[in-house]
């Protein structure tokens, strides 16, 4: 092996320099993405054939430097080359010794003109010259290079060695002309900075606490060695890295190099390391993270610089109702209002019912517009739902059990449940709601037809369509007469209670006095059923009747109340009649007379405070002289074109009036006294 030239003193203490630079990890010799990779190939390749001459100059059997192909912890083949150096060549047994520098690990690929690909060496003499050997040297299932004794240098290629290092996008060439030093001026890497550490995505978003896992990666532009989380909890447990199944590292080293490169991964924190399957240009460390309480939450990850960044955790809570229950008795039929909401979460929610088994027991709508909130922590996104029993033609509820099951707009949140539990309101029942009986041994003509007894609605209208339970109690009861379409029948008053015990039917209490109608007989069936018989007297009158099994127990149809009214052939009945008249407005109601004293009681429409009304009174079928009539709001006497407070009503009375005479009501109202030309506004 022939001796040229040796190193001048400035060459070696520059190269020493590279070499302590190397042998104190300063030196960042992991390459990044293209063309980065190139540039730092060839620095990283110039940097090391400085140091390895410097070591053959004082080793006293040259150096050698080693270039593998890169493969991953399963001996697959990956893009680029690693590079060793070593002290001496391999002429002798046990002559070639690791130097302790890290290893260049290249995504860039590499080619000499006459050796070919990796692997291959090159020997460098004490004098600098430089030679090398194809498929050379042969690594062991280790990983460890065996060297084969080689007595003598192998010759130098014509031309040199030149070689080739090449990305996806440009290349370049290194060229050592045998026995003259590589030209081209190194290019430490020593001083270059590390590039920032990026995290994606740049935040966690978990729509509920027991949400899947999710993952985020951890990258940095040309880096292979770990990255470190600051604990295992991410806040007051709001998310949790796992601590096995995976276990950290998540990720592991892509080569026993970057896990064993100094400093080493920090011991007892959610680790992972930069690995790729085929590409370490900018290989990602895979980080997963598991919801665990509603909340928010920062995650702090660094690398081996000392780099830190952060990553927000969002954990929005579980879909929540307001009221896990909800419930009404059989009197209750009013709405209730329900509130569906999520809390950390700043988007709209849009709650959904998920089944139908609430149908026909309770209705559900919502109202109005749900609330968001600017920012994730103040607050919850809800959703305001209204809730009301189904009740029957009569008002009651129809009643049942069920749970209403809402869903969130986020697929696979466990949906949040509401017990419903509505009690029927068919707990004691009257039919009719009013009954009008001619005094005694009278009739009066309803639609052509003498009627002793008429069934009414309400409001007063014929009622010809009793319930199918009056009419199985009809029909089981001989003698009880049926009940035509314009409502006339026997008179009696029916009473059930559906549901419960057999309890004694009575009549609870009437203001019916014994000359205007009298109870006939109550009979009772074991379905708690009864059947009073009325019967008119000679006396017309009004007054009700109220049947009940004297329990206490929730009664509807007006409180099992049932409102009578005796009448003679003819009727007193006053009447407003509506007309527009400027600048006073003509009111109209429907009243009727309630004693026989010629007193009748109206509630006349509502007036703004200030109003007044103008009030007079004409009689009907009076052939003498004008009578005497009064009028009264809310028992106090006003005359006409006086103030009248809100809400009073008016009664006329005289006492010349009886229950064959009809009045009629004529009352205007004013807005404003003071300004009689304004408009009516009525209340």
């Amino acid at each position: 092996m022939g001796e040229q030239r040796g190193f001048t003193l400035v060459e070696t203490v520059v190269a020493v320099a590279i070499l302590a630079l190397l042998t104190f990890g300063i030196v960042t010799l992991s390459l990044g993405l293209r063309p980065g990779a190139l540039r730092a190939a060839i620095g990283s390749f110039d940097a090391s054939f400085a140091a390895a001459r410097a070591i053959a100059a004082t080793s006293g059997n040259g150096a050698t430097i080693v270039v593998l192909p890169r493969s991953d912890a399963s001996g697959n083949r990956l893009p680029g080359f690693t590079l060793r150096v070593y002290r001496g060549r391999p002429t002798a047994t046990n002559a070639v010794t690791l130097v302790d520098a890290p290893a260049v690990i290249a995504d860039a690929d590499v080619r000499e003109a006459t050796l070919g690909a990796a692997p291959f060496a090159i020997f460098l003499s004490t004098a600098g010259n430089a030679s090398g050997q194809a498929a050379y040297p042969v690594v062991a299932s280790d990983g460890t290079p065996q060297f084969a004794t080689i007595a003598k240098q192998p010759a130098c290629p014509s031309g040199g060695l030149v070689l080739t290092f090449s990305s996806a996008h440009a290349s370049q060439t290194r060229v050592m002309p045998c026995g003259a030093r590589a030209f081209g001026s190194p290019i430490p890497l020593a001083t270059e900075s590390p590039a920032p550490v990026l995290l994606t995505p740049k935040a966690l978003v978990f729509h509920w606490p027991t949400a899947p896992v999710q993952t985020f990666v951890a990258t940095e532009w040309g880096y292979t060695r770990w990255f470190a989380a600051d604990a295992f909890a991410c806040g007051a447990n709001v998310a949790r890295f796992p601590r096995n199944d995976p276990a950290p590292p998540y990720s592991p080293a892509h080569s026993p190099d970057d896990a064993t490169a100094s400093p080493i991964a920090p011991i007892g924190v959610p680790i992972s390391y930069a690995n790729a399957p085929d590409s370490m240009q900018d290989a990602p460390a895979v980080f997963p993270i598991a919801p665990e309480t509603a909340g928010l939450c920062t995650v702090t990850i660094a690398d081996a610089f000392g780099q830190k960044t952060e990553i927000g955790v969002q954990v929005m809570g579980q879909i929540t109702p307001s009221e896990s229950t909800l419930s009404w008795s059989s009197t209750d039929s009013g709405p209730k209002r329900l509130g569906i909401a999520k809390t950390y979460d700043a988007e709209a929610l849009h709650a959904k019912l998920t089944d139908s088994a609430c149908s026909g027991i309770v209705t559900v709508r919502a109202s109005g517009t749900p609330l968001v909130p600017t920012d994730p922590a103040e607050g919850a996104s809800t959703q305001s739902l209204i809730v009301t029993p189904v009740t029957d033609a009569s008002g009651n509820n129809v009643g049942g059990a069920c749970t209403l099951t809402y869903a969130s707009q986020y697929a696979g949140e466990p949906p949040a449940h509401i017990a419903i539990n509505v009690t029927t309101g068919l707990a004691e029942q009257t039919w009719p709601a009013q009954v009008q009986y001619a005094v005694q041994g009278q009739t009066f003509s309803v639609d052509g037809e003498a009627c002793g007894a008429q069934a009414l609605t309400a409001d007063g209208n014929g009622d010809g369509g009793p319930p199918d339970w009056v009419q199985t109690l009809i029909a089981a009861s001989p003698g009880m007469s049926t009940i035509d379409r314009a409502g006339c029948y026997g008179g009696a008053i029916f009473f059930r209670e559906p549901s419960g015990a057999e309890k004694t039917v009575s009549v609870f209490a009437t203001s019916c006095d014994n000359s205007v109608l009298r109870a006939v007989g109550l009979s009772e069936n074991p379905a708690s059923s009864a059947i009073l018989t009325m019967a008119a007297q000679t006396t017309a009158g009004m007054c009700s009747v109220t049947l009940d099994d004297g329990s206490g127990g929730p009664k509807s149809f007006y409180n099992g109340r049932v409102d009578v009214k005796v009448v003679q052939s003819s009727n007193w009945v006053a009447t407003w009649h509506i007309d527009y008249q400027d600048p006073c407005d003509l009111q109209v109601g429907d009243c009727r007379s309630s004693h026989d004293d010629g007193t009748v009681a109206c509630i006349s429409p509502q007036l703004e405070a200030g109003g007044y009304e103008n009030g007079t009174v004409t009689l009907g079928a009076i052939a003498s002289s004008a009578r005497e009539i009064s009028y009264l709001y809310n028992d106090a006497s006003y005359n006409a074109a006086s103030n009248v407070p809100t809400g009073y009503s008016y009664r006329a009375s005289s006492p010349d009036l009886h229950n064959d005479w009809q009045i009629t009501l004529e009352i205007w109202s004013c807005y404003d006294a003071r300004n009689a030309t304004q408009p009516t506004e009525l209340r």
